[in-house]
């Protein structure tokens, strides 16, 4: 049997280094959300729309995935029911072990 050699990649980017479009789609979208979450009433407003269905909830959890990255841990599971999304999107979310239900 012969073998085969394999080459060792040379030049480019390191790996896990994202490209040139992601790092500005993550940037576009992390300054859209800074901005937009500095208002008090924009931030009412996703909050009444999330409840009342009327925004897509995975179009929502992409762009927060772009801007912030993908959280390694589902926010069902980490929070079990500690929270409410109103808080979440508020900001105000209590350290763990303080506050909400056991």
């Amino acid at each position: 049997m012969l073998a085969v050699a394999t080459r060792r990649k040379t030049g480019g980017r390191a790996a896990g280094t994202p490209n040139k479009t992601t790092v500005e789609v993550k940037a576009f979208f992390e300054g859209v959300l800074r901005q937009a979450f500095k208002s008090r009433a924009f931030r009412k407003r996703l909050v009444a729309q999330i409840v009342a269905l009327e925004i897509d909830t995975k179009l929502l959890m992409h762009i927060l995935d772009r801007a912030a990255g993908k959280t390694t841990t589902p926010v069902d599971v980490a929070h079990a029911g500690r929270v409410t999304l109103e808080q979440i999107v508020a900001g105000t979310v209590p350290p763990d072990g303080e506050g909400g239900d056991p």
